[in-house]
């Protein structure tokens, strides 16, 4: 069976250690992520999905800046125009 994938969403937090005895480094941060998702099958069966990962700060700002910018670009005019043409499946 095929099944698809939709965004559901994603959060992020940050977890910073500020001081360790065990620890040469006085502070230590990390960006920890998780993205969401709905599963459909063919069946109509829904199911939840989700993956937890690091990130980094560069690699976060790069993503936000990405998603900034598709989402300008998604209430352009020349999207505009294109949804008006593509016929979206129902759901």
């Amino acid at each position: 069976t095929s099944s698809g994938e939709r965004y559901d969403g994603l959060s992020w937090r940050l977890d910073g250690v500020v001081a360790s005895r065990a620890s040469l480094v006085e502070g230590e941060a990390k960006y920890l992520m998780e993205l969401r998702r709905l599963r459909e099958s063919v069946e109509g069966e829904e199911g939840r999905g989700r993956t937890l990962f690091e990130i980094d700060y560069q690699t976060l700002k790069a993503l936000r800046d990405e998603c900034e910018s598709a989402l300008a670009a998604s209430s352009g005019a020349h999207a505009v125009r294109l949804a008006k043409y593509v016929r979206r499946p129902k759901t």
